[in-house]
């Protein structure tokens, strides 16, 4: 039986190539934490949330075939992974992701002529993560102080910071922090009636208004002057295991804020992150 699990890159299956079991099966993680030394104390202050670093992906290739083969293959793998707009792709265990990627290399390794050449790639990957799928979380209806599960993110590994919020009116003051990380957005304006909505861009710092269910791009009214982030910075959505059972994910955020009614409301869309 085939194992479950393959790299693409720019959408193409690697065993195409004949990817080797030396390839990396997973993505590694290394994280950079600014270190601040108070003479007198003992240790170290550091800053409360992780921030992950870029990670390098190797993959190993064994090409077959004659030399008019071996040479067809050897180009056709350069093209795909030197070509610009490269993504990344991992399949394994039913769990599909990607990220924009960057080559790094490409070396030969083991040679014979009329039967097979080896290579080994080495592949940028700098978003830190791989992410799933673009999913629409809600609408969620909403009171001040209520905790919105958002499962479809529990199931990453990694941070989400790039999600984007659309809040419908009735609404004049609103706030959205991550329940395990405590970092958020507040925004605060001109009311928005029942028939308005607030769309909130966590990763740019950007708000705009519109009627539009819709208009998830940046349009309608520019309201980014009313818009805040928590001490602890922008809204990062984090996945955590629950404290009853380490197997069962949580990620949730609070809504806060003034002048609500029984039409406003939470959509999220966002990408969950895998580390």
């Amino acid at each position: 039986m085939a194992a479950d699990i393959t790299w693409t890159a720019r959408g193409i299956d690697t065993r195409r190539w004949n990817i080797q079991a030396a390839s990396q099966h997973t993505a590694d993680v290394g994280t950079r934490q600014a270190q601040v030394v108070i003479p007198g104390r003992h240790g170290v202050i550091v800053e409360p949330l992780q921030e992950y670093e870029a990670f390098t992906v190797t993959l190993e290739f064994l090409l077959k075939g004659a030399m008019v083969s071996l040479v067809a293959a050897e180009h056709e793998l350069k093209r795909a992974l030197t070509a610009p707009g490269l993504v990344l792709g991992l399949s394994a265990g039913g769990l599909v992701t990607s990220a924009p990627a960057k080559f790094l290399g490409l070396s030969q390794g083991e040679f014979t002529a009329e039967v097979q050449a080896r290579f080994t790639a080495q592949i940028l990957v700098p978003g830190a993560f791989l992410r799933g799928p673009s999913i629409d979380i809600g609408p969620t209806v909403v009171t001040t102080g209520l905790s919105i599960d958002l499962p479809a993110l529990a199931a990453g590994s990694g941070p989400v910071a790039d999600a984007v919020l659309r809040f419908r009116g009735p609404l004049s003051v609103v706030v959205a922090v991550d329940d395990a990380s405590g970092t958020g957005n507040s925004w605060s304006g001109t009311a928005l009636t029942s028939a308005d909505y607030l769309f909130i861009d966590t990763a740019t710092s950007k708000a705009w208004r519109s009627t539009s269910a819709t208009q998830w791009a940046p349009g309608g009214t520019d309201v980014s002057g009313g818009l805040s982030r928590q001490a602890l910075g922008s809204l990062q959505l984090q996945p955590t295991p629950s404290v009853g059972d380490p197997a069962v994910p949580e990620c949730s955020v609070t809504v806060t804020g003034t002048g609500f009614a029984g039409t406003t409301a939470l959509t999220v869309r966002a990408q969950p992150a895998y580390l």
